[in-house]
């Protein structure tokens, strides 16, 4: 019998490899907060910090100037998330085998019991595939 107990340690290097770097990337950056609502990018800075970043309060420049910041924003996270994938996709060779030997016979034993029950584009299909996410993912 399968116990996880024993791909522990193959998972800690595995989450060790892929997400050292882009981690340690993100406690670095030290841009500005990496913030993307509107609303609350004016919480993260002093008065006199925001005056001179965005202008005056309630003015048309004031809102592109915020708009812009969050616009950026999204680029830097953005840049964050490639970081992250390009990071795990390189670690793929340290993913746990027994883990992945789990997770694939799930993939077939579910996908082969349905599939062929099932029409293509049909709801309960895509209940498979959701589940078969779901298993990988979460």
């Amino acid at each position: 019998m399968f116990t996880f107990n024993r791909a522990l340690p193959e998972s800690r290097l595995f989450l060790t490899a892929a997400l050292y770097q882009p981690i340690v990337q993100v406690l670095l950056d030290e841009g500005p907060p990496l913030e993307i609502n509107h609303e609350k990018v004016c919480d993260y800075f002093s008065p006199r910090e925001l005056g001179a970043r965005f202008g005056t309060r309630g003015t048309p420049e004031f809102q592109r100037k915020v708009e812009e910041f969050c616009e950026n924003t999204k680029r830097r996270l953005d840049e964050h998330v490639r970081r992250f994938s390009h990071a795990i996709e390189q670690s793929l060779a340290c993913f746990p085998s027994a883990i992945a030997y789990v997770i694939g016979r799930a993939h077939r034993q579910s996908f082969k019991l349905y599939s062929s029950k099932l029409k293509k584009n049909s709801p309960k299909l895509f209940r498979v595939q959701f589940f078969n996410k779901i298993l990988i993912f979460d």
